[in-house]
């Protein structure tokens, strides 16, 4: 059998070698044009500038076979259409384009280069999916100045006028520091009155703008971002930032900063810390150094010695509490601190009343509160100290708590196992468990 193989594969290379001395034009054959191009020929040059934008600069013109639906296709000269760009469709036997708009297609679809020279490849499809002749255009687009950039985002209801202006960082570059929700979208406006000019990403290529057709960027997770603009390359990257955290060393914990429980700011640009606690004697304050860690020589804040709430970086006294839980709020541009001892309860129409707690018990090894108890298929909230000062609801059903959010809704009547973990600083989560 091997030695048929070889046989074999002998004769096909000598037919193989005797094909290639019958045929020396094995190269890329186009498929033959069905219909011609009249004007441009190939080879005209095409400069534009930012003289007259809404000057005509091109205009094709071809044989009119069916007259009716011709697409007017561009490419990169040498990639054989493999990704051809559509500069237009029509029912007419031609097309123009402004310097605007010729500039604009160039660099935000085609990405061919600016300020640079670039040879681009033209051709017409016409309705029964024949193609004309392919020309060769020599072009120069330029860079338009953006002098200002809005990010305009669900979040302000796409109004212009309440858009998060951006900081120019070098020309045409942008940055702005915005916070989303799971739920936003967004795009960015050049004019801040009117909204126009907007631009979008590129549906099929994320990461990429374009202000024709594309998509309101979306689907990023909550949190902090900072979002970079570059309209030299008409580029778009979000940057999640990390919540900034304070930590609270102290005698609840041995005084090991590393190990800390953390409080954390409401956003990023924010020194507003809050957390929940267990605390037992002296602590402190203490900030991250550059890289996110926590240790002793770190800039630490405690009180100013008249323990009002005041606090100090320098000449500091430990802060000091009583054995409990407490609810921390801590602002380091301010100065200021307090800590409210809680002891959590559950209280709703699901338990039977909305006047009396059914108290809830800490467990220290896991950071949670829980207690086991009949409940009804109505609502309940959280609460502390058997008062309205302190109470959590969870708004959107995800199982995450809002101060003062919407009242949560038991599935069912049962015996249930409900455990609140306010542990994550910001974050504050339950759980309902059907026994």
């Amino acid at each position: 059998m091997k030695n048929i193989y070889k046989i074999l594969l002998g004769l096909a290379v000598i037919l193989g070698f005797a094909s290639c001395e019958n045929n020396d034009d094995f190269g890329y054959k186009p498929t033959a044009a069905s219909f011609q191009i009249e004007t441009p020929e190939t080879g005209t040059n095409i400069i534009i500038d930012d003289t007259n934008m809404n000057n005509v600069v091109l205009t094709i013109v071809w044989e009119d076979t069916d007259g009716e639906n011709y697409t007017v296709e561009f490419a990169e000269t040498s990639t054989l259409f493999a990704e051809p760009f559509i500069a237009g469709v029509t029912d007419e036997n031609n097309m123009s384009w402004t310097a605007g708009e010729l500039n604009t297609f160039l660099l935000e679809t085609v990405r061919i280069g600016h300020s640079v020279e670039s040879n681009v490849d033209v051709r017409v499809k016409n309705a029964a999916g024949e193609y004309s002749n392919v020309i060769t255009l020599l072009v120069t687009p330029f860079i338009q100045t953006v002098e200002q950039l809005y990010v305009n985002a669900s979040f302000n209801s796409f109004d212009p006028s309440t858009a998060t202006a951006m900081t120019l960082v070098e020309y045409n570059v942008f940055s702005a520091t915005v916070e989303l929700t799971d739920t936003d979208d967004f795009n960015f406006i050049e004019d801040n009155i009117t909204g126009e000019t907007i631009w979008q990403e590129i549906a099929t290529d994320s990461g990429l703008l374009t202000k024709f057709g594309g998509t309101n960027l979306s689907g990023y997770d909550s949190g902090i971002y900072k979002i970079d603009v570059d309209l030299v390359n008409f580029t778009v990257e979000l940057t999640l930032i990390i919540q900034p955290k304070l930590a609270v060393p102290g005698n609840h914990q041995g005084w090991d900063p590393a190990s800390a429980p953390l409080l954390a700011a409401s956003s990023g640009l924010t020194a507003d810390y809050e957390g929940y606690v267990w605390l037992d004697g002296e602590h402190k304050f203490l900030g991250p150094d550059a890289d996110g860690n926590f240790d002793w020589g770190n800039p630490d804040w405690g009180d100013n010695g008249t323990f009002t709430g005041i606090l100090v970086e320098d000449g500091e006294v430990n802060c000091t509490a009583t054995a409990g839980y407490y609810f921390i709020q801590a602002d380091t541009d301010a100065l200021t601190y307090s800590e409210t001892q809680t002891s959590w309860g559950l209280i709703g129409s699901g338990t039977g009343s909305w006047n009396d707690d059914q108290d809830m018990t800490y467990d220290a090894g896991s950071g949670t509160w829980s207690v086991t108890l009949d409940l009804t298929a109505e609502e309940i909230k959280f609460r502390a100290n058997d008062e309205w000062e302190l109470d959590y609801g969870d708004t959107d059903a995800d199982g995450f708590l809002e101060l003062g959010g919407t009242n949560i809704t038991v599935p069912t009547a049962g015996n249930y196992t409900v455990t609140l973990d306010l542990s994550v600083a910001r974050a504050y989560t339950y759980t309902l468990t059907l026994n």
